[in-house]
């Protein structure tokens, strides 16, 4: 069952357009915080913090349509 979901959580983050591919990286795979993720993309943390939730949303509703 956990080898689906990762499977089912890899093929949406595959799924993403390139700029949310790189800030779920960034925040869960490189595990950089916030404010370093905005520093190095040049961005507000503001935004990545919205972006980064408009993402997860968007994923979250994706898996639950799968399952």
């Amino acid at each position: 069952r956990m080898q689906e979901r990762t499977v089912l959580v890899r093929r949406a983050i595959d799924g993403l357009p390139e700029g949310d591919r790189e800030l779920v990286r960034l925040r869960f795979f490189d595990e950089l915080t916030h404010e370093r993720i905005a520093a190095r993309l040049g961005i507000d943390e503001s935004t990545v913090r919205y972006r980064l939730q408009r993402v997860l949303d968007r994923m979250g509703l994706q898996l639950q349509s799968l399952e």
